[in-house]
C-alpha cells in the first residue's frame, strides 16, 4: 500500500506521482512521465524510504512511526524534483532534502 497516495506532486509538471515497485522497493514517479514518456515530463523518481526519513527527522520520531494516518494528519503535500524533495506540513513548516543528501 502507498504511504503517500495523493500527497506527492511533480516539480516539473505539477501532476501527482504514481506509486511503483522498483527492485521490490516502493518508489514514486511522475504520472505524466509514466503514462506518456520522457517527451511529456521528467521521471522525478523518489523512494519512499527518502521521504519517510525526511519526515521522521523533522518530527524527531522513528521511521516506523511514519504511518499513513500520521501522514494524513501532518503532511499537506510533497514536491518531488530531480534535485530535491520538499515536504510541506499542515502546521505551515516544511522540510527540504537536496540530491546530494538523498539516500543512495
Amino acid at each position: 500500500m502507498s504511504l503517500f497516495k495523493g500527497k506527492i506532486y511533480c516539480f516539473t509538471c505539477n501532476k501527482k506521482h504514481k506509486y511503483k515497485k522498483r527492485s521490490k522497493k516502493p518508489v514514486y514517479v511522475c504520472s505524466k512521465y509514466d503514462n506518456y514518456g520522457s517527451n511529456a515530463c521528467d521521471r522525478n523518481q523518489i523512494s519512499e524510504e527518502e521521504v519517510v526519513w525526511l519526515i521522521s527527522g523533522h518530527f524527531a520520531i522513528g521511521e516506523i512511526d511514519v504511518t499513513r494516518e500520521f501522514i494524513i494528519e501532518n503532511v499537506s503535500h510533497i514536491i518531488a524534483g530531480a534535485e530535491s524533495i520538499e515536504v510541506f506540513y499542515n502546521n505551515g513548516q516544511k522540510s527540504l532534502i537536496s540530491s546530494t543528501q538523498m539516500i543512495k
